[in-house]
């Protein structure tokens, strides 16, 4: 835990930089359209190779930024608070969230990793806004708050945009990558005001 603690800045700017080029590889689609959905909604594959490597991607990002969710909570010495411990698990469960999309990836999964990236972006973005309600019961740890909850909305944010692009075909799957862009940068910035964190 003590690692977690010191790494935190670090696991943070790498989460979020991970986040932004998996987003960068869903806004320019290099190998086309990956998956295909009937109207029932079961997904297939269409290019496996490139399917496999984006959604591993992925998942290793999501993983990434789980851990940051737990690493910030040790660097801010938290959880104080319910909220926090709440938080806290969130995060490691969003972690076994994004292993499992990453086995679902290697297996030729889509249904499985479709769901553990859902899952792994959904409890961060909440474990980082109950990170942030637990902050405020901290001084050292009250500056973090703000950017925490705009991380943690951004998050939701994101997994709001990305079902839209799938509801409404008119929304270009590009405003959905963009936003989970600006989340990932996000990430980055609570990175950097981790380091400044010494406790």
């Amino acid at each position: 835990m003590a690692r977690l603690k010191s790494n935190a800045p670090g696991i943070a700017m790498i989460g979020g930089l991970l986040w932004i080029a998996y987003a960068m590889l869903l806004a320019v689609q290099p190998w086309g359209e990956l998956t295909s959905r009937d109207a029932s909604g079961p997904i297939w594959v269409t290019n496996r190779a490139a399917w496999q490597f984006v959604t591993f991607f992925g998942a290793v990002a999501a993983a990434t930024l789980a851990m940051a969710v737990v690493a910030t909570a040790r660097r801010l010495t938290l959880p104080a608070t319910p909220p926090g411990q709440i938080g806290v698990a969130m995060g490691w469960t969003g972690l076994l969230a994004a292993l499992a999309a990453a086995t679902g990836s290697l297996l030729g999964l889509p249904a499985l990793t479709e769901a553990g990236q859902g899952a792994s972006t959904l409890l961060v973005a909440f474990g980082v806004i109950l990170l942030a309600v637990d902050s405020a019961n901290i001084a050292s740890a009250q500056p973090a708050a703000p950017v925490l909850f705009l991380v943690g909305a951004l998050g939701l944010a994101g997994l709001m945009a990305q079902a839209l692009v799938v509801l409404t075909p008119w929304m270009l799957p590009l405003y959905a990558a963009l936003e989970l862009g600006i989340y990932g940068i996000a990430w980055v910035r609570l990175g950097s005001l981790l380091h400044q964190n010494t406790s």
